[in-house]
């Protein structure tokens, strides 16, 4: 696990390296977390969808797709569905740093439908539509 933590924080360093702030949530409950991101961006909701569709220094959406699109969105509004319970629906979400068209410059998050667990990868991921259960299990056993 200690491994996994510090293979994610390695991969995150760019998106770090340009934030202009950095909310350690080690020792955060979820309502103490409430209160700092309140305190950091405000609480009515136009200035939180304000800042929701903005990317600051240098990182920008490449694009976004789930099942329902025939091919992903490089332009526009993109929609990634949740629903009570905590289900959502497959995603391949593309963000680029910077300038540069290098693909080691590209962070695709891979959105799981079931658990709703993300995933980032390094460069782009195109999404993988499943075609039967196997495919569409995001259940990774190694025991067999």
């Amino acid at each position: 696990m200690a491994e996994a933590i510090t293979d994610e924080r390695r991969l995150l360093e760019p998106v770090r390296a340009r934030a202009d702030v950095v909310v350690d949530t080690a020792e955060l409950n979820v309502n103490q977390l409430r209160q700092r991101v309140t305190e950091l961006f405000g609480d009515d909701k136009e200035s939180r969808a304000a800042k929701g569709k903005s990317l600051d220094r240098g990182i920008t959406f490449r694009s976004a797709q789930t099942p329902h699109d025939d091919k992903a969105r490089t332009s526009g509004r993109a929609y990634l569905y949740f629903w009570p319970g905590g289900r959502t629906e497959l995603a391949s979400i593309q963000l680029r740093i910077g300038d540069s068209q290098e693909d080691s410059e590209i962070l695709t998050l891979l959105v799981a439908p079931l658990t709703g667990k993300v995933t980032m990868k390094v460069g782009p991921v195109e999404l993988k539509v499943p075609i039967d259960d196997v495919t569409a299990s995001d259940r990774q056993d190694t025991f067999f």
